[in-house]
C-alpha cells in the first residue's frame, strides 16, 4: 500500500477526513470532514488567527468574509478600515478569512492531488509599512511564519522556505513541506506595491507615503492536509501507526482505557463518567468509549488517533483513587489520585 493510501485510509478510519474527487478530471473538490477533522480544523485556524492577530505586536484587525464572494474591493475595503481606524499612522495590518473556487497555482508533486482542493478557506495576513522598511520586514516574516509551523508541527525539520523570485504579486517566497513524495508549497508570501488608484496613501511620522504590504496566504485545506501527513508515523518493523498530532492541535487531549478484566465494569464506567465531565467542565475534550479491546489494542487505537493521553482506570482506582495517565509520545505512564488528573492534565495543556 503506497504512503498516502495509507495515510488516507487512517483520517478515514478515525472520521478525519476523506477526499471527493471530480468525476469529470480526477482532481480534488473537496474533503469530507468527520467529527475529529471539524476539530482539529478549527484548531488549526484558531492557531492562525492567535498567531496572525492576537500576539501581534502590530494592530491588527480580523475580516471574515467567508460568506461572501471575495473581490479585490473587500481587500481595500478592509485596509481603508484598518487605516482610519487608526488614524492613518503606520505600521498596521488586516487578517482575512475568504473562500476561493478556482486554483490559482498547483503544488509541485501532488501526485494525488490531495493538497489542492478545487474550493478552499484562504487565511491571509497583510501588514502595511513605509517603503524603506518593507524588506527587512519581510526577511523576519518569513522566519516568523516558518516557526509557526514548525511550532505546530510534529516533524519541525520539514518545513524550509524556497528562494525568492519575482511574481505578478511582487516579490515571492514559498514556504514548502517535504513529503515522503516530494515538495508541497503550503504558504506564500509576497512583497507588493498598493495599487494607488484607490485611496491608499498613510502616514509614517508625519510624511504621506504610500504604503507597502507584505503578505501571507495559505489555504486552510491545504495546513489541515500538511500537517495530518505530518503526523503520520508508520513503523513498518512493527505494523504499527501513530498519529503524533502537536497536543496543541489534537481534536481530543485525552481519553479513557479501560482493564476488561474487571469486577466491576459499572462501577469503573461511573468514575470515568465522573472524570470525563470534570474535565469537559473545564475545556478539555475527551473522548470515553467502553469497548470489548484489550488494553494493549486500545493503546494502539488511542495512538492511531492521535489522542496524546489516556487515563487508565482499574479495579484498583475504585478503591484508592489513583489513575494512570499515559502520554502517547513517550508511552510513559504516570499516577495521579483522581483529585489531580484534572488540574494536572490543566496545567499541561495551559502553555502550549
Amino acid at each position: 500500500m503506497k504512503y498516502l493510501d495509507k495515510v488516507l485510509a487512517l483520517a478515514k478510519k478515525y472520521s478525519y477526513f476523506s477526499p471527493i474527487y471530480l468525476k469529470a478530471n480526477g482532481n480534488l473538490s473537496d474533503l469530507n470532514l468527520g467529527h475529529s477533522g471539524l476539530l482539529l480544523r478549527d484548531n488549526i485556524k484558531f492557531q492562525w488567527i492567535h498567531s496572525n492577530v492576537s500576539q501581534r505586536n502590530e494592530k491588527f484587525h480580523l475580516f471574515d468574509y467567508t460568506g461572501k464572494q471575495y473581490t479585490e474591493h473587500d481587500f481595500y475595503h478592509s485596509y481603508i478600515s484598518t487605516r482610519d481606524s487608526q488614524k492613518q499612522q503606520l505600521p498596521f495590518g488586516i487578517a482575512e478569512m475568504y473562500n476561493l473556487n478556482k486554483i490559482e497555482r498547483d503544488t509541485l508533486n501532488s501526485e494525488e492531488n490531495i493538497f489542492c482542493c478545487s474550493s478552499y478557506t484562504v487565511l491571509s495576513s497583510s501588514i502595511f509599512l513605509p517603503p524603506h522598511n518593507a524588506s527587512k520586514y519581510l526577511f523576519n516574516w518569513q522566519r516568523q511564519r516558518k516557526l509557526w509551523w514548525k511550532k505546530i508541527s510534529g516533524s519541525p525539520e520539514r518545513f524550509f522556505l524556497g528562494d525568492s523570485y519575482s511574481s505578478p504579486k511582487g516579490i515571492t517566497v514559498d514556504l514548502l513541506g517535504e513529503y515522503p513524495w516530494g515538495n508541497e508549497i503550503l504558504e506564500t508570501i509576497t512583497m507588493s506595491e498598493l495599487d494607488t488608484t484607490n485611496d491608499v496613501k498613510a502616514y509614517h511620522r508625519r510624511k504621506s507615503v504610500i504604503p507597502v504590504h507584505v503578505t501571507s496566504r495559505l489555504s486552510l485545506e491545504t495546513a489541515f492536509v500538511a500537517l495530518f501527513c505530518d503526523a503520520f508515523d508508520f513503523k513498518s518493523h512493527s505494523d504499527t501507526t501513530v498519529l503524533r498530532l502537536n497536543r496543541i492541535l489534537t481534536p481530543y487531549k485525552c481519553i479513557f482505557g479501560f482493564d476488561n478484566d474487571s469486577n466491576k465494569p459499572a462501577e469503573l464506567l461511573d468514575l470515568a463518567v465522573y472524570l470525563f465531565e470534570d474535565l469537559k467542565s473545564n475545556g478539555i475534550t475527551s473522548v470515553l468509549l467502553f469497548c470489548t479491546l484489550n488494553i494493549e489494542q486500545q493503546l494502539q487505537r488511542n495512538d492511531e488517533w492521535g489522542i496524546p493521553y489516556t487515563v487508565l482506570i482499574n479495579d484498583n482506582s475504585l478503591k484508592n483513587g489513583i489513575v494512570s495517565l499515559r502520554c502517547r509520545n513517550t508511552t510513559l505512564k504516570e499516577d495521579l489520585h483522581i483529585t489531580d488528573l484534572v488540574p494536572y492534565i490543566s496545567q499541561v495543556f495551559k502553555y502550549v
